[in-house]
Protein backbone atom coordinates (compact mmCIF):
# COMPACT_ATOMS: atom_id res chain seq x y z
CA UNK A 1 0.00 0.00 0.00
CA UNK A 2 1.05 3.69 -0.67
CA UNK A 3 2.19 5.75 2.37
CA UNK A 4 -0.17 8.94 2.52
CA UNK A 5 0.61 12.24 3.68
CA UNK A 6 -1.63 13.82 6.32
CA UNK A 7 -1.82 17.69 7.46
CA UNK A 8 -3.28 18.40 10.69
CA UNK A 9 -3.77 21.84 12.18
CA UNK A 10 -4.55 22.11 15.59
CA UNK A 11 -5.62 25.40 17.05
CA UNK A 12 -5.67 26.58 20.52
CA UNK A 13 -4.19 29.40 22.37
CA UNK A 14 -3.29 27.71 25.60
CA UNK A 15 -2.15 24.45 23.93
CA UNK A 16 0.00 26.34 21.43
CA UNK A 17 1.49 28.22 24.38
CA UNK A 18 2.50 25.83 26.81
CA UNK A 19 -0.42 26.01 29.56
CA UNK A 20 -1.83 22.48 29.15
CA UNK A 21 -0.98 19.31 26.65
CA UNK A 22 -2.70 19.49 23.17
CA UNK A 23 -4.64 16.33 22.87
CA UNK A 24 -6.92 16.89 19.93
CA UNK A 25 -3.84 16.11 17.69
CA UNK A 26 -3.55 12.95 18.87
CA UNK A 27 -6.99 12.08 18.67
CA UNK A 28 -7.23 13.19 15.47
CA UNK A 29 -4.36 10.02 14.53
CA UNK A 30 -5.54 8.32 16.52
CA UNK A 31 -9.07 7.87 14.46
CA UNK A 32 -7.01 7.86 10.82
CA UNK A 33 -5.29 5.45 12.11
CA UNK A 34 -8.49 3.54 12.91
CA UNK A 35 -9.99 3.98 9.24
CA UNK A 36 -7.33 4.30 7.42
CA UNK A 37 -4.39 0.98 6.93
CA UNK A 38 -2.29 2.49 4.56
CA UNK A 39 0.93 4.01 6.48
CA UNK A 40 0.71 7.67 7.37
CA UNK A 41 2.93 10.29 7.95
CA UNK A 42 1.34 13.08 9.74
CA UNK A 43 2.73 16.78 9.46
CA UNK A 44 1.66 18.25 12.30
CA UNK A 45 1.13 22.26 13.22
CA UNK A 46 -0.20 23.40 16.50
CA UNK A 47 -0.80 27.30 16.62
CA UNK A 48 -3.11 29.81 18.34
CA UNK A 49 -6.51 30.73 17.31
Amino acid sequence: MDTINIGVLTLSDRASSGIYEDKATAEIERVLNSYIKNDIIYHKELIPD
